[in-house]
């Protein structure tokens, strides 16, 4: 059952700085056209759910207690879009940036 669906329109003349400046990165819920689904009955969104379980140790792809923005951005990805098509449709996370910075060790 769909739980919640939030809508966000991006300006088409905003500047990206994630082009430009390679230390920027950015995690983006879905893409632009899409809409970002809620998941279950306290209205978290997938991207939030899978984001917080990615860094709580699920995204660790290599197994070195380390996560990467990429181990993170992939992680999130896969199972969003996974789980987005059991419900109305297609959800694709964006991320931006330097796939080899560690955002977590344990």
């Amino acid at each position: 059952n769909l739980v919640a669906m939030k809508g966000v329109r991006i300006k088409p003349d905003i500047k990206q700085p994630w082009e430009i400046n390679h230390s920027f990165s950015v995690f983006a819920s879905s893409d632009f056209d899409q809409t970002s689904l809620g998941f279950d009955p306290t209205n978290t969104g997938l991207f939030t759910y899978y984001l917080c379980a990615g860094l709580q140790g699920k995204a660790d792809q290599n197994g070195d207690n380390k996560i990467t923005t990429g181990e993170l951005a992939q992680y999130i990805s896969s199972n969003v879009m996974k789980t987005s098509q059991k419900f109305t449709g297609l959800q694709s996370p964006q991320f931006h940036g330097n796939s080899n910075q560690v955002l977590v060790e344990y």
